[in-house]
């Protein structure tokens, strides 16, 4: 990949039995490691020195690329693609 930023690749299958890849950019996988470890927004923010409402704009941005409705099923997600963060 020629990015100028690293990106974090996660796989999916879709309704199609298609593996997917899912890009995430650098701020994205630093809020994913901050909420797989069960941190609330707050927290998030204040170790990331971000405003809530972009942790809850990355958060969002999760579910959407991951196709995941709540955090406990992103970080189901996870575990269940072994996806080391």
């Amino acid at each position: 990949m020629n990015y100028h930023s690293l990106v974090n690749n996660l796989c999916y299958i879709d309704d199609k039995s298609i593996i997917k890849m899912v890009e995430l950019t650098p701020k994205e996988q630093n809020v994913l490691n901050y909420l797989i470890k069960g941190l609330m927004n707050k927290e998030i923010a204040k170790n990331t020195n971000m405003g809530i409402r972009n942790i809850e704009y990355y958060i969002s941005r999760l579910f959407i690329k991951t196709k995941c409705r709540s955090r406990s099923d992103l970080v189901r997600y996870c575990i269940q693609n072994k996806i080391n963060i």
